[in-house]
């Protein structure tokens, strides 16, 4: 469990358990148990892409992602480091935390930055 500590003057020292701390180390523990460290899976994600049978694209551009997206759900596997991958990234806020805390870890061997997230805009989502 995670703690954070709070001081007011010298007169005492509280603690307090941080909860989302321990939800996001429990969350990296059980990615690297599962033999991928990096991986980050948004509220949510894997309960819709079980939902739903997306249209799967690799490595898209933004125009053949406009046209997939005319016709229904879409899953799409690209970097985060990608032009669109970027622009995707920025519109999943929750996963900015989560990319905060790697920490140290994301220079190891065998670490690779996997994040699932999902956009839903009430009639299609976008994985």
């Amino acid at each position: 469990m995670g703690w954070s500590w709070h001081q007011h003057g010298n007169l005492f020292l509280m603690g307090q358990p941080d909860v989302a701390a321990a939800i996001a180390q429990n969350k990296a523990d059980i990615a690297e148990e599962m033999g991928l460290p990096g991986l980050v899976i948004d509220e949510g994600f894997l309960s819709a892409w079980l939902e739903i049978h997306p249209t799967q694209l690799w490595d898209p551009d933004e125009e053949a992602l406009r046209k997939a997206l005319e016709s229904g759900d879409v899953l799409v596997w690209d970097k985060p480091s990608s032009p669109l991958g970027a622009k995707l990234l920025a519109k999943a806020p929750g996963l900015a935390g989560a990319r905060a805390r790697r920490g140290v870890i994301s220079g190891a061997a065998g670490y690779h930055e996997i994040l699932a997230f999902l956009l839903d805009d009430g009639t299609r989502r976008l994985s």
